[in-house]
């Protein structure tokens, strides 16, 4: 990975991951009983940006929320 915005462990991290390249800055923290997203989400997370970069890109609102089935791909 490039940058590490998820925990690379397999058990549950909360200890914030700090990250700066230059002027910018990125602050990953987590509510300590759900721990920082593992790389065992990222799958689902990079679904759910695809998923807003894609309405954005046609027009449509965006939000925070998202919402799906299990059967969708």
């Amino acid at each position: 990975m490039t940058w590490p915005f998820f925990s690379l462990a397999k058990s549950k991290r909360t200890e914030p991951i700090h990250f700066r390249m230059g002027d910018n800055w990125v602050l990953v923290e987590a509510m300590p009983e759900y721990g920082i997203a593992t790389i065992s989400d990222a799958d689902i997370l990079i679904w759910a940006a695809s998923q807003i970069v894609e309405a954005r890109d046609a027009g449509r609102p965006t939000s925070r929320l998202i919402a799906t089935t299990p059967h969708e791909s």
